[in-house]
């Protein structure tokens, strides 16, 4: 027969032309045109049938003259877990870090869950190489320029994910290899950062990684032969094969689920209960019922603020009730599930005193020396308040950042991206026994305090419950105190501290910043003034 016989073929997640002259060819022009080695004996040929719009179980010998064709490879288990071998990571400077990760893990723990899934699984690479011909030009330029919105975010993993599964066949990933790809995605689109700190980025990264592959293999690819026998050896076995869920970024209710006993009708009547009650002086609310209700509508809360990115203004009408001091460290505590108050006072009780016996640098003036000598005339309790107080205040100056980034004199008309403390008068004002601290969060009120020291904790916790991001010049400062709550050792965070994402060092009495070799923190002694364990 002189025309060619042609078919459209599904393979592999791709869809390609596949033209022969003999139908006796087919499985091997397929080979060619997919690039991999096919076990006739494993190939299972399903036929589109235009009458019932349907495929049907067929036969290599039942091909017709053309049309479309899927292909799907019966999956055979062997006996042991096969290995998959190391690949040599590449010779770069920048990828040290995942190198020494492979080094030190061995066969066993690198090899994913489902290395008994195909004799197709192919081995992921070390490192995994992120090419920008998984994703479609209007996105890729998207990822290059810009801050991706849900939509974009979720096209992005489904593209890894038809990488991953397409090209190696493996549907479950090691927590090695989420963050290898992790990895690999921030070195080549550091807009996907989001404005967070590299570790932060990464780890949410490899949550939506991870929550992609479990929520496409029960969605979508439940029927492919590794899954399905992946479920059903765990449904099999006795001991649960569930293991507690690593810490994600010190926030393990990031986006949670809703009650079962929940649907749309009991959240909006939780809500309209909130609203009535934000009515009342706290004194005269049910506040057993409120905190309850408040607890249910988290998920809510937290789609529309890391999701839908509803306004604030639009937030304190629906949920008036957050808008309080304590209700916003409730709130961080329901994230987080660790009373984020006393973790950040007992840690800053530990630094605050050493930080005030660094060497001050200049740029703090005139109204900071005042402050440091409010604290070294104080007595008893009101020392402890100020010397917290004052080292808070100080170090901006100390990690070249400015103050009024963090806080500054009440101004209504300020409308800043962002979370500030604002008081009313000047900077030596700012300790007067009867102040009012407001926290405003991008130029809305959200609460008020008396105490600066939990005016600071409100900050911390505003970006993390209102999911704002560390905006340029904020970076260091909020790093420094995520860490503390996060009960990460100071004295290492001062070695380590991360400069808009440089790696700063110890340098005699400074520390300085890797990239500008510039001083950003100026030390008496570190030996002398943090404890190292």
């Amino acid at each position: 027969m002189d025309e060619d016989f042609e078919y459209l073929v599904l393979f592999c997640k791709k869809k390609l032309i596949v033209k022969v002259k003999e139908k006796k060819n087919f499985l091997t022009e397929v080979e060619r045109v997919f690039g991999m080695e096919l076990n006739p004996d494993l190939i299972k040929v399903r036929i589109f049938n235009a009458k019932y719009a349907e495929y049907v179980d067929s036969k290599l010998e039942d091909l017709p003259d053309d049309g479309k064709i899927e292909l799907t490879m019966q999956i055979e288990e062997s006996a042991d877990e096969t290995s998959i071998p190391d690949t040599l990571p590449v010779d770069t400077s920048d990828l040290d870090d995942l190198a020494s990760m492979a080094s030190t893990s061995s066969t066993a723990s690198f090899s994913t869950t489902s290395s008994t899934c195909s004799s197709m699984q192919l081995p992921i690479p070390i490192p995994y190489v992120v090419s920008p011909q998984l994703f479609p030009p209007k996105l890729l330029e998207k990822m290059r320029t810009i801050r991706l919105n849900q939509k974009e975010r979720s096209e992005v993993l489904d593209c890894v994910y038809d990488d991953i599964t397409g090209q190696y066949h493996t549907y479950y990933l090691s927590a090695f290899q989420y963050d290898m790809i992790a990895d690999g995605l921030l070195r080549n689109f550091p807009k996907l950062r989001e404005g967070l700190h590299i570790d932060g980025a990464k780890a949410l990264l490899h949550k939506r990684l991870r929550d992609k592959f479990k929520n496409t293999r029960k969605r979508t690819d439940s029927h492919v032969p590794c899954v399905k026998n992946k479920k059903k050896k765990m449904e099999n076995s006795d001991s649960p094969s569930a293991t507690p869920s690593k810490k994600f970024w010190g926030v393990k209710n990031f986006a949670p689920s809703r009650r079962e006993a929940d649907d749309d009708q009991t959240i909006k009547s939780y809500v309209e209960f909130m609203q009535q009650q934000a009515k009342l002086d706290k004194g005269r609310r049910k506040q057993e019922q409120v905190l309850e209700r408040m607890q249910w509508t988290l998920p809510e809360r937290r789609a529309a603020i890391t999701q839908d990115f509803v306004p604030i203004a639009e937030l304190m009408v629906t949920y008036p009730i957050l808008f309080d001091e304590d209700e916003i460290i409730r709130e961080m505590n329901s994230l987080t599930e660790a009373d984020t108050e006393v973790k950040f006072n007992q840690n800053l009780e530990i630094y605050s005193k050493k930080i005030l016996q660094m060497k001050p640098v200049k740029k703090e003036g005139n109204d900071v020396q005042e402050l440091r000598k409010r604290v070294a005339a104080a007595e008893d309790a009101e020392k402890i308040y100020l010397t917290k107080s004052v080292a808070l205040l100080t170090i901006p100056f100390y990690v070249n950042e400015k103050a009024a980034m963090f806080y500054r004199p009440l101004n209504e008309d300020d409308q800043s991206p962002g979370a500030h403390i604002c008081w009313e008068g000047s900077l030596t004002d700012i300790l007067n026994a009867d102040m009012i601290y407001t926290i405003k969060v991008e130029g809305n009120a959200v609460c008020h305090t008396k105490s600066l020291s939990r005016a600071f904790l409100l900050l911390m916790c505003s970006y993390y419950v209102f999911n704002l991001e560390y905006k340029k010049g904020t970076q260091s400062m909020l790093h420094f105190m995520q860490c503390n709550w996060q009960k990460t050792k100071v004295s290492r965070i001062l070695f380590n501290l991360h400069i808009e994402g440089t790696l700063c060092f110890a340098q005699g009495s400074h520390l300085c910043c890797v990239f500008t070799k510039t001083p950003c923190l100026n030390l008496l002694s570190l030996n002398q003034l943090f404890e190292r364990s």
